[in-house]
This record gives C-alpha cells, structure tokens and sequence, in this order.
C-alpha cells in the first residue's frame, strides 16, 4: 500500500513539471493529503513541497513526525530490511558512506522539521539514529528544543546499530558509553521516552536501570538486543508499568 501510495506522489510530481497535465490529487482536501502523506516516509513526503504553492507546507503540518535514518538510505537495495513491519536491526552489510549520507540527510530534515514546525505540537514523534561521527550534537540540541518548546510530548526512540551479533565486548561498552553520553547530554529526552530500542551494548551493572526504570517515566515497550552488564550476566529486569 506503501509503495502505490508513493509511486503515485512521484507520479504526480513528474506531472507537476508538464503544464499540459493536470495534477490527480490537486482537488483532494488537505486532510485527504496529509492522511496520503502520513502513509508515505518523510523523505518522499518532503520532495512533494516541490509540487506547488499549496504543496509547499502540508509536509510540515503532519501530525506524526518520523525521523528515521533507513528512509534516507539509498534505495533500492536488497540487502536492507523493507517489509512495513521490520525493525531496522542491524545494517551490518550497508557501507559505512550510505549511513554517514544518511544520517546527512536525515540531520537536515530534523533541522528543516524541528524549527519550522517552532511550537506547534506533534502527535507522536519517532526518532532512529546511528551515534556516528557529530551527529548526536546535532540532532540531540534539536530534539532537547523541541521538548524545551511542548513540541515533543511522547518519543519513540531507536539508537540502531551497523554491528551484527558478532559485536565485540569492547565495541559494546564503547557503544554503551556513546548511549549514556547521549543522555547525559540531552537529559530531558529520558522522562519523554514512550519507546526505546537499543543494539550491542555492555552497560555498567545499575546503570541501565537507573536509565530505565528511575528516568523514563512514560516508558511503555523497550527492547534490548544484544545488551547485556557483562560476560556470562544474568540479567533481571523487573517493572510494575508492565514494559513489553
């Protein structure tokens, strides 16, 4: 359903460029479009400010902002997950380049989306990132406004990773560190969090439920992959807000 959705935009937008044609959806309402929009990843919802004058702001008015780094990623390409309901997971066979453009392009859009969109409030807002090069300062400043503003209410957050399971126990508490610098930086992303996933990390026994379970006080489904406090660690994670 996605993909006719989106074949249809970009259907539309080749039009735009033929004056002789007239554009299928410009007689729908803005509430049909921005529903049709919402379907659609914001990298394609984006382009369609190109469209027209009317165009040019309905991207900005929808009502669910997902900022996700697998949309800015080059396309086609089997390797990378594409079923609607897949997690990202591991990227572990993406180039190093593609996801440093992605996050690129993905900063931009945070940019361009966080500013303009000033005080106005968004539904829901779902985040995934790689902590790679400067990114997170960044994007972390922009979200920690957003919040600031009343922007931001409720974050589903995923800090995705381009390691498999295969990933060292150094790399992990190297990765863990980046997570926790993370938060230490932007400390008011912690009690917005509704969702988080994490990849590949080794914490300090206490620290993730101090994260967890004393600072995320909207947190409602977590997932953990690969993370863990140590070699061979058992490791219980008890919850009376019944975490899924």
């Amino acid at each position: 359903m996605t993909s006719t959705v989106q074949s249809l935009l970009l259907s539309s937008m080749e039009q735009n460029n033929k004056p002789q044609d007239e554009d299928r959806l410009g007689a729908l309402t803005d509430d049909i479009l921005l529903s049709i929009l919402g379907s659609v990843d914001l990298a394609t919802a984006a382009r369609t400010s190109a469209l027209s004058t009317r165009w040019r702001s309905l991207p900005w008015l929808l009502p669910d902002l997902n900022l996700h780094v697998r949309d800015f990623l080059p396309a086609p390409c089997p390797d990378y997950p594409v079923a609607a309901g897949q997690q990202i997971y591991f990227y572990s066979q993406i180039p190093a380049q593609h996801i440093d453009e992605a996050m690129a392009s993905l900063t931009r859009a945070a940019r361009s989306f966080l500013r303009i969109k000033g005080s106005s409030r968004v539904s829901r807002t779902s985040l995934e990132i790689y902590l790679i090069g400067n990114y997170s300062h960044d994007i972390g400043p922009l979200v920690r406004d957003a919040i600031d503003n009343g922007m931001i209410k409720e974050l589903d957050l995923t800090i995705a990773d381009d390691k498999d399971y295969d990933c060292k126990g150094g790399d992990m508490l190297r990765k863990a560190r980046d997570v926790d610098g993370f938060f230490s930086a932007y400390p008011n992303i912690l009690p917005c969090l509704t969702r988080l996933q994490l990849y590949n990390l080794r914490f300090a026994e206490g620290d993730i439920h101090n994260v967890l379970f004393d600072c995320c006080k909207q947190l409602q489904h977590l997932s953990l992959e690969h993370c863990d406090v140590g070699d061979c660690s058992v490791w219980q994670t008890l919850s009376t807000r019944g975490l899924v």
